[in-house]
């Protein structure tokens, strides 16, 4: 295992310097939040309002209660209550009074608040007054009786400056230089740390590479826990609490995970992670200019704080070079407008306040630590470009994060989508009751009232959860008040001979009533769904109500049922309905958006992908209409650094890794909103805070901003560029969309009645647009739009219209096309690809007396399994099972799962002697028990194939293995019943579709053809972006990586005759005239 150690550039270790390292960086941290007195104590400060937030210079009215009790005290007594900063710590106010202490009271004081907002304590102190005698003796004078401290925000009503994404000059630290940390600025209080002139602290063994003729430092592959490799870098930063930008540059398109996280020491000075990670993970087709760049938000809460780089994968290196810290700049705020798109930053996961408020635990009535992780949201939210955050709500108002986020976002003219957790179950459910399905939750109404209080409340989002604000897939036991509703409306009789109970209740609504009780059940809850549409317009009108499904779609159900498939896939429309969830029915209530996130994936591998592959279905709902919300979803990786917690002492060192890439798939999913979709707002989730920075998706999102509301159809389309014309205003907005990863030249006629101005607009820079004039007629506007860009010019004439669209694609698109799609038809449908990691398929290796040493034998009574001599199929010995009670059967040693997800086997049966009730049965289980498939075949059947062959051989397969999971699998061969068989030559394939003796390979095979087919004549349609969407697919690359290809053809001989030439052009071949010249053999 590798040892603790300095990087390869520096090897002496100092611990004193880390000690004062620690030192140093403890005295810098906020002091700890302490607790509020309960209502028993001996002290206790009451304010007038429920939260305790106040204006700048506006009045706190505190109430100071005395229980003489619990003060232990009677007589005259002092009380002084201060009001100090928390940040600095000293007294800005104080007041002293008399008191005569001997019954319960409450002493009323009038404060005023700071003009500066921030966190400050409000401190009360009853003293009493020392007598002659106690202050002649040391220590005497006064004796402190009882104190409490109470948490006081001030925040202004109006933000008037904004941070902005012109990142100020910072360090830059090049560890790729000799002794580079020697190279720091002055300023920087780390030159004077002694642990800091020997190097980083590291673990493994890094070292200096040269990738694309550029030196880096590359950090090798680890396990994920005690073997995981790390590097600690020291920044330093002169404005805590700031927006700061990390930027780590990483070799273009090389296959790594670079993971980027903040190791800050708490109040007691042990260090540990701070907030969510970043995991860049490269490919090779990602889409950027001549290097890669890993980016990072973070706001720090100490002047010292570390970068933590690690590798992500256990496979392959990953490598740095550069590392630049950049602070953010300030700019004067301005007026949002009023109806512009909602564009979602999701921070409502359940760690998400921690992880804002910079680590801090953000306990029950902390409002401090709120308003740090309030600041740090809604600075994230305008840093990314976007302009609403989602948060977990609360029906009460004296709830600090939520009170406290829609506050600080009132005052910068954000926007606040609360997410209600309704998780009450409901009839039909995990816990059936007799409660109808439509009934709203009574929590609803208290969540509305709290937030309908805030300017910045956009709607509420609703997640729909199996067994509470959704149904329960299947098996269906409902309530018997609810199976009496459903017969009765539907008009249907339970038979009198028929048993009600759980089993039979469900096999009848999974049999002859399906159908009818998906409908009746989906109508029910879409009524709920009305409801809660109605109750949310009563407050506005305006306000969105969304229905999210990422729960439902997050289980191993789920991705089970929605994994790609060939052979009648399932739709997300029909999984919902499953659910009670009517896609068709929710798309005809106005101001109700169901939302299915399109997944991007880690791009790990196809089959940890292959649910994200998947999601571009889940677009098409079968409502009729294009998804009015698109919502991304990117995938979180959990990784425990056990190496770091043993060397630094850390409790749990677990990353919770946002995973970002710059490949063209993410890019597109973007660029579609704008494009394709063009829809009413964006929503970006995943299970932790996205910390990462992308400035190309910052800009998409101030554009999607711009646009008016939707309801316009494309102008002009000539791919990969998508035209969009809108009327704002007195004027038009036409919007240009490259959703290819190529650099397009754009070329468009705009025709005008009348003389106008025209005008591009780029919200994210500061200078206003500078307008040129247009007389009436034609004009020709050129753009050069760079991979995935979209571009917005304006016009003051709302009679403009886009006449014309010409694109000039680069050569190299339809090259690159071009390559994949030959690639794809090379591949062969039919050959068979053998797997790798069964032991001993032909039994040979035995132990003394006969039986099998590899296979694990399962036997009762007299039954035994051995391998024998006698005219075995191939080799020297075969398999012989004798069960001769119960089943007898012979399991492999666990192997990897195929990464394909099929599996397809081949081998020989030969009967001794079955009774009539024998079978002989193959399955194929999950080390952890969570798959099991298996397929019997009668003794009459082996019977009747031994008259015709001496080993007749079977084939089994299956295409649903549970891909992207780790563990491994076996195969179990088995005899029930009274019988002695023989089994021999096991051969195994990873591939199921080229097995010819089953009918739905047949078509599996026909669905690949047809899916290569579509890209090739997409691409000679000059339909690119439509080919790069298909050959980006799940199948498209299944084939690529599992399918090998065919042998080249030969060369045809030189022909001897020279065709005679007819008339007139050839005609066009048809369809299957294409298909039948590079189909495999069988279709022909």
């Amino acid at each position: 295992m590798p040892k603790l150690r300095r990087t390869a550039l520096a090897d002496r270790r100092s611990t004193t310097g880390w000690l004062s390292f620690l030192f140093v960086a403890a005295l810098a941290l906020p002091a700890p939040a302490e607790p509020v007195p309960s209502p028993g104590a001996a002290v206790a400060l009451k304010l007038s309002s429920e939260a305790p937030i106040y204006l700048p210079g506006g009045e706190i009215e505190v109430g100071v209660v005395l229980d003489p009790t619990q003060l232990g005290f009677s007589g005259a007594a002092q009380i002084e209550l201060q009001l100090s900063s928390a940040s600095q710590g000293a007294a800005l106010w104080s007041e002293t009074r008399d008191v005569i202490l001997g019954q319960a009271a409450t002493l009323d004081f009038q404060a005023t608040a700071p003009l500066h907002d921030g966190r400050y304590w409000l401190h009360a102190i009853v003293t009493a007054p020392g007598t002659f005698r106690t202050r002649l003796l040391p220590g005497g004078g006064a004796r402190v009786l009882g104190e409490a401290r109470r948490q006081v925000l001030v925040m202004s009503s109006e933000s008037t400056s904004r941070p902005t994404a012109a990142w100020l000059p910072g360090t830059e630290i090049d560890p790729t230089t000799h002794r580079w940390w020697e190279r720091s600025p002055d300023w920087l209080r780390t030159r004077r740390l002694a642990w800091f002139s020997e190097g980083p602290l590291s673990f493994g063994t890094l070292r200096p590479v040269v990738v694309q003729g550029r030196r880096y430092i590359e950090i090798p592959a680890g396990d994920s826990g005690i073997a995981a490799a790390w590097q600690l870098i020291p920044l330093s930063v002169q404005t805590p609490g700031a927006a700061h930008l990390i930027e780590v540059a990483t070799p273009l398109g090389a296959d790594q995970a670079l993971t980027l996280t903040i190791v800050e020491p708490d109040s007691t000075g042990r260090l540990g992670p701070v907030g969510a990670s970043v995991m860049q993970v490269s490919t090779p087709n990602d889409v950027g200019g001549d290097g890669a760049t890993a980016r990072r938000l973070f706001w720090p809460r100490t002047t010292q704080p570390l970068l933590m780089l690690s590798n992500g994968r256990s496979d392959a290196p990953a490598s740095y070079a550069s590392v630049r810290v950049r602070r953010c700049g300030e700019a004067p705020r301005q007026a949002s407008p009023t109806q512009e798109r909602l564009v979602v930053i999701d921070g409502s996961n359940e760690v998400a306040p921690a992880d804002l408020a910079n680590g801090a635990k953000l306990a029950r009535g902390d409002w401090h630590a709120a308003y740090l992780g309030a600041r740090v949201l809604a600075d994230l939210v305008e840093l990314k470009g976007a302009n609403t955050a989602m948060i977990r709500g609360s029906s009460a108002n004296d709830d600090p994060w939520q009170e406290t986020v829609m506050r600080e976002f009132d005052r910068r003219g954000l926007r606040v989508l609360v997410r209600g957790d309704l998780h009450d179950p409901i009839s039909g459910g995990a816990t059936p009751s007799d409660r109808p399905m439509d009934e709203v939750d009574p929590r609803l109404d208290g969540i509305l009232a709290a937030a309908s209080a805030h300017r910045c409340f956009a709607g509420i989002a609703i997640e729909l959860e199996p067994g509470a604000t959704a149904l329960a897939p299947p098996p269906w036991t409902p309530s018997a008040a609810q199976l009496d509703l459903f017969l009765e409306q539907n008009k249907l009789a339970w038979p009198e001979a028929a048993a009600r109970d759980d089993a039979t209740i469900s096999a009848a609504l999974a049999g002859p009533w399906r159908e009818a009780w998906l409908e009746w059940r989906a109508e029910q809850l879409t009524g709920r769904y009305r409801a809660i549409r109605e109750r949310v317009a009563v407050v506005g009108a305006d306000l969105k109500v969304f229905l999210l499904t990422d729960a439902m779609l997050a289980d191993d159900r789920a991705a089970e049922r929605l994994r790609p498939r060939l052979n009648s896939p399932t739709t997300a429309a029909s999984f919902l309905m499953e659910h009670g969830v009517d896609a068709r029915a929710i798309a005809e209530i106005p101001g109700l958006e169901l939302i299915v996130a399109e997944r991007l994936g880690s791009q790990g591998s196809l089959g940890k992908d292959a649910l994200a592959l998947a999601s571009v279905r889940f677009a098409d709902l079968g409502a009729g209409k294009q998804q009015p919300v698109a919502a991304l979803q990117r995938d979180v990786r959990l990784v425990r650094l056990e190496s770091f917690e043993q060397a630094r002492g850390c409790p749990d060192c677990t990353l919770r890794s946002v995973v970002r890439t710059s490949n063209r798939r993410e890019r597109m999913a973007m660029s579609r909103v704008t494009s394709e979709r063009d829809a009413v707002a964006l929503l970006e989730s995943s299970d932790a805070i996205d910390l990462s920075f992308d400035e190309p998706d910052r800009r998409t999102r101030l554009l999607i901003r711009e646009l008016p509301p939707p309801g316009v159809s494309v102008a002009a389309t000539s791919q990969p560029v998508y035209v969009r014309a809108y009327t704002r205003g007195p004027g038009r907005l036409v919007a240009f969309s490259n959703v290819s990863p190529w650099p397009v030249r754009a070329t468009t006629t705009l025709s005008n009645e009348a003389g106008c101005d025209a005008m591009e607009i780029k919200p994210w820079e500061s200078q206003p647009p500078v307008a040129s004039r247009l007389e009436r007629g034609q004009h020709a506007f050129e753009f050069d739009l760079a991979p995935f860009e979209t571009r917005l010019l304006a016009v003051s004439d709302r009679d403009a219209k886009v006449v014309g669209l010409r694109t000039n694609t680069p050569a190299e698109a339809e090259t690159e096309l071009r390559r994949i799609v030959d690639d794809l038809k090379r591949r062969d449908l039919n050959a068979r690809r053998p797997l790798e990691g069964v032991l001993d398929p032909s039994f040979e290796l035995t132990l003394p007396g006969g039986a099998p040493s590899v296979w694990d034998a399962a036997v009762t009574g007299a039954s035994r399994v051995t391998t024998v001599t006698e005219s075995p199929l191939s080799g020297e010995r075969s398999l012989r099972i004798e069960s001769r009670e119960g089943t007898t059967s012979a399991a492999s040693k666990p192997f990897p799962v195929p990464s394909s997800g099929q599996l397809a086997v081949q081998f020989g049966v030969r009967p001794v002697e079955l009774d009539g009730d024998a079978r002989v049965v193959i399955s194929f289980d999950s080390v952890d028990g969570a798959y099991h498939s298996a397929t019997s075949i009668a003794a009459a059947g082996l019977r009747a194939d031994a008259q015709k062959a001496a080993w007749p051989a079977y084939v089994f397969g299956v295409d649903d293995l549970p891909v992207g999971q780790d563990g491994g699998m076996r195969i179990t061969l088995s005899c029930t019943g009274a019988g002695v068989v023989d089994i021999d030559d096991l051969q195994c394939f990873s591939l199921f579709y080229p097995m010819q003796s089953f009918p739905e390979t047949k078509w599996q095979r026909l669905a690949l053809v047809r899916i290569v087919q579509s890209a090739e004549v997409a691409l000679d349609d000059g339909r690119y972006s439509e080919c790069l969407q298909i050959v980006d697919g799940y199948w498209p690359r299944f084939l690529r990586e599992f399918a090998p290809r065919l042998p080249e053809p030969a060369v045809p001989p030189p022909a001897t005759a020279q065709r005679e030439e007819t008339e007139g052009p050839a005609p066009a071949p048809t369809l299957s005239e294409r298909l039948k010249g590079w189909t495999p053999s069988f279709w022909r």
